[in-house]
């Protein structure tokens, strides 16, 4: 699986986290975490193991996710 930035960012919005906690969450900074949601970092494959490993891909999450991917295909 990779991790787009975007979906990185939205990972954070949709889990309620301040980039700080999200940092703190996945153990990288917060500066990091504002340099890969706005495309001037890549995510390591480090930071994308930790998303996967840590982060509940529930329900509520990939629903979150479909109705924004949804969302941008309308405004195509």
């Amino acid at each position: 699986m990779v991790i787009s930035s975007e979906i990185f960012g939205l990972i954070r919005m949709a889990k309620g986290m301040t980039q700080a906690e999200y940092g703190a969450f996945l153990g990288i900074s917060k500066s990091s975490v504002a340099a890969i949601e706005c495309g001037d970092r890549r995510i390591t494959k480090k930071t994308q193991h930790a998303v996967i490993s840590n982060v509940d891909f529930d329900e509520s999450l990939i629903a979150f996710l479909d109705k924004y991917e949804k969302a941008k295909l309308l405004t195509k």
